[in-house]
């Protein structure tokens, strides 16, 4: 599946462009590289409507799959950074004795 390790890619700002906002995230770029791939089609292996269609569904697929675990962990990462905030005397590193 996907690497364990991450990254947290700053959050985007509306003025920047898609290219830099993809360049933020690598795995979602890569997504969209094949795709466009497959519309290009430079090696002639889809010769078929259907074939095409076929390798566009799996990569939509794929892109779905990584786009909702990015947005899940992003957030988690959210929510895991407000707890301090909301209750302060809560701490996850202490041990209840």
């Amino acid at each position: 599946m996907w690497p364990r390790t991450r990254t947290t890619p700053k959050t985007s700002s509306p003025s920047e462009s898609l290219e830099q906002k993809l360049k933020q995230h690598p795995e979602l770029e890569s997504h969209f590289e094949a795709l466009v791939q497959i519309v290009e089609n430079q090696d002639g292996s889809l010769e078929k409507a259907d074939d095409a269609e076929w390798a566009i569904l799996q990569e939509v697929r794929k892109l779905s799959r990584h786009s909702l675990t990015e947005w899940a962990q992003q957030q988690a990462d959210r929510k895991a950074a407000e707890m301090p905030q909301l209750n302060p005397a809560a701490s996850k590193d202490k041990k209840k004795r």
